[in-house]
């Protein structure tokens, strides 16, 4: 059992020998959490998403992840 290394930190001191990935292990580190840091950008399309088909909502949410995975690659380095 382990716990995510976005959500370690927040964790008593404690968790983060006992339950990081990092320590444990044979294990491997992996941010599986990297949709809930699109959250607070995801939220800016949610209110035009309402009223969109599903094939739509998926384009809109395709494209705006696209974006963000863009701009990211902008800043690297």
């Amino acid at each position: 059992f382990a716990i995510g290394q976005f959500h370690i930190h927040g964790h008593k001191e404690n968790c983060l020998f006992c339950f990081s990935s990092m320590f444990i292990p044979q294990s491997s580190i992996i941010i599986g959490e990297i949709l809930e840091s699109l959250w607070a950008n995801l939220n800016a399309v949610t209110s035009a998403m309402r009223t969109a088909t599903l094939a739509h909502q998926a384009e809109m949410l395709d494209n705006h992840i696209c974006d963000s995975n863009h701009k990211k690659a902008l800043n690297i380095g």
